[in-house]
């Protein structure tokens, strides 16, 4: 687990810091938990009508796909603050080093539909790391409704220092 005190349940206030978005453009409502290896969000920015992803009132399962570049976004930035073993008494404020860029997406399997179609309250948004080094970071990701997976791939992430 984490060498420092480091909540694994992380709600909306805390998230913005960690992601390179702000204001509506910070689709994950929660991190319900994370590790080292992986980090499991939920969002229900897909029920909102001003989503700034819809396009004519549709949001795609295309658009999961920064879902999860986020998902993956906030597990980097969360493993920068634990392995520089900084003492964290409140996250808001704190960054980690570095910027991320979103290198590769690939082997992304899509349903086809409008994510505003759904009941659920909530969609999953999860990414397991399969691969690390200094600067990439090789994750699995997959987007949820419920039992059924919208969408599911791999992204490449590439921090600076």
């Amino acid at each position: 687990m984490h060498d420092i005190d480091m909540p694994t349940q992380i709600d909306a206030m805390q998230l913005a810091p960690f992601l390179p978005h702000s204001g509506p453009m910070v689709l994950l409502h929660k991190v319900v938990h994370w590790d080292d290896a992986s980090i499991l969000c939920v969002a229900i920015s897909h029920l909102d009508p001003n989503n700034p992803l819809r396009v004519d009132g549709q949001l795609s399962s295309v658009q999961t796909i920064e879902y999860a570049a986020q998902a993956v976004s906030l597990h980097t930035a969360l493993n920068s603050l634990t392995m520089r073993k900084k003492p964290v008494e409140r996250l808001a404020g704190f960054k980690a080093v570095g910027t991320g860029y979103l290198a590769i997406v690939r082997d992304f399997e899509l349903v086809d539909a409008n994510l505003g179609d759904f009941t659920e309250p909530y969609m999953e948004v999860s990414a397991q790391a399969f691969q690390t080094g200094p600067r990439i970071m090789q994750y699995r990701v997959k987007c949820c409704m419920g039992e059924l997976v919208i969408s599911a791939g791999l992204i490449t992430l590439v921090v600076e220092n």
